[in-house]
């Protein structure tokens, strides 16, 4: 009698724990389905001066730095190549137009590429300044020194850069696009 007492608590024992864990194993599917889900709308974590802080309002100053520092490596990789890294700078500034403005441009880019190759030259641009106006154009100065074989030129270039809000990916974490790009020289 003992021994069927001990068996019969052996086995509702054992029903229990094969409940727990099969309640267990429920609930852990549950809350990777969840998290899971809300991993597809990316968590932005902004710090900066003025503190750090989950990122949920558009208004956040955070944004205004994000699309400066996403406009100067835009203009820093546009105003600073070679023969040897063309492909590499300008390659990447592609990935930042959008596909409008990657089909307006890729002429101009095609023909830059041969004359680069052909001609030996080297661009080296520093920005000196970023503004913002009313409209939502970004306007830039770029002091550009240009070397090609024998010849050096200094340009004083302003720029002048739209951009829009895309949504965030691997390849694009900034979430912008260069919409419009114009450039025009400054004659002293």
């Amino acid at each position: 009698m003992k021994i069927h007492s001990r068996e019969i608590f052996k086995r509702n024992t054992q029903f229990i724990l094969f409940i727990a864990t099969a309640t267990l194993c429920l609930f852990s599917v549950v809350v990777n389905l969840r998290v899971l889900s809300k991993s597809s709308r990316p968590m932005i974590i902004g710090i900066d001066a003025n503190g750090t802080r989950i990122v949920t309002d558009q208004a956040d100053p955070i944004y205004k730095t994000e699309a400066v520092a996403f406009i100067q490596e835009f203009i820093f990789n546009v105003y600073n190549f070679d023969s040897e890294n063309f492909m590499k700078r300008i390659g990447l500034t592609t990935t930042m137009m959008s596909e409008d403005l990657w089909k307006a441009k890729r002429s101009e880019i095609l023909d830059l590429k041969n004359k680069v190759e052909r001609d030996s030259i080297q661009i080296s641009g520093q920005i000196q300044k970023i503004t913002l106006d009313d409209a939502g154009i970004y306007h830039g100065l770029v002091l550009v020194k240009e070397r090609s074989r024998m010849n050096e030129q200094d340009h004083r270039i302003e720029v002048s850069i739209k951009i829009k809000n895309v949504p965030r990916t691997q390849d694009n974490p900034y979430g912008l696009e260069v919409d419009s790009y114009e450039e025009a020289p400054i004659r002293n």
